[in-house]
């Protein structure tokens, strides 16, 4: 093989590689080009980390203290630790966490994370729903009661609205199951573009 040939296929690894590299962190480049997006790498329920501002819609929590970091041991089980986002199940009511979001300037939405959950105990399950702005009730997306590991992809084309709230919930009482949710973000298409 001559000069030319190596370093013809030197440079095709390497253009191989990076892309690859861009797939597995798609919680950094890749998905800083979503619209919305939330990488939770701050203690911050307003972070807007995409190509349209979301620091005017922060996360609520749903049934908790009210505080940012995650700490089963105070009580706190929906949070942020170890630059990820945490709900647990517990006693008492059905824990989460809700945020909406402006969807009526993006064509396919999706929405789109990284779920890890390693045991899940009986009666317990974590619920994607979703709800547009006019709608009474939130619409079920998806349910997980088993381990995973996985990155999650919901089509969200059906819910586009000025105001889509997006909520996970995590419902049954027995407690130690953690669901860990990381890199969320909403992507599809701008129509029109945001301006640079």
């Amino acid at each position: 093989m001559g000069l030319f040939s190596r370093t013809t296929a030197l440079a095709i690894a390497f253009s191989l590689l990076a892309v690859h590299l861009l797939i597995l962190n798609d919680g950094g480049a890749v998905a800083a080009a979503a619209p919305y997006v939330d990488r939770f790498n701050t203690e911050s329920y307003d972070a807007s980390e995409g190509k349209l501002d979301w620091t005017d819609s922060p996360w609520t929590e749903i049934n908790d203290d009210g505080e940012i970091a995650f700490d089963p041991e105070t009580g706190s089980l929906v949070g942020i630790a170890d630059d990820q986002r945490h709900i647990a199940s517990g006693p008492g009511k059905r824990r989460g966490i809700r945020r909406s979001a402006d969807l009526t300037n993006i064509t396919n939405p999706q929405l789109v994370f990284d779920l890890n959950v390693s045991e899940v105990a009986d009666g317990v399950a974590l619920h994607i729903e979703t709800r547009s702005q006019d709608a009474a009730d939130f619409t079920t997306l998806t349910t997980y009661n088993t381990p995973t590991k996985e990155r999650v992809t919901l089509d969200l084309t059906n819910h586009t609205s000025p105001k889509t709230t997006i909520r996970l919930l995590v419902t049954g009482e027995t407690p130690d199951t953690t669901f860990t949710i990381d890199n969320l973000r909403i992507r599809g298409n701008l129509t029109p573009p945001p301006t640079t």
